[in-house]
């Protein structure tokens, strides 16, 4: 699963050996801390495909989405990247594009 927050972006996979939780990955360093609080443990993991790793308990995961979502108070996802992260909104501008040719090009195509 991917997770775009406003000031992050991490992705969730099942932890292969521990059921209960979930291998959260990110390619920026402090995006996890970001999302979910500073006392994370992370592990620097430069030759793997994420720099990023920590090990998240299922339950706390979703309830770092559900406050995401209940704290929600933008209108518009892209403006609300702080100012202070011109890179972030540039690469999730670059996603934002590549969804919406997506969208035409299944639209044109009718593809599924």
């Amino acid at each position: 699963m991917w997770v775009f927050f406003n000031n992050a972006f991490v992705s969730a996979v099942a932890h292969r050996d521990m059921p209960d939780k979930l291998m959260v990955r990110a390619r920026f360093k402090g995006d996890l801390e970001r999302a979910f609080g500073p006392d994370i443990d992370v592990l620097n993991t430069p030759d793997a495909d994420y720099a990023y790793r920590c090990v998240i308990v299922r339950e706390e995961f979703v309830d770092v989405l559900a406050q995401a979502a209940l704290n929600m108070e933008y209108d518009n996802f892209k403006n609300s990247i702080p100012q202070d992260q011109k890179f972030r909104k540039g690469v999730y501008s670059d996603v934002w594009s590549v969804m919406y040719q997506a969208q035409e090009r299944k639209s044109r195509n009718d593809l599924e």
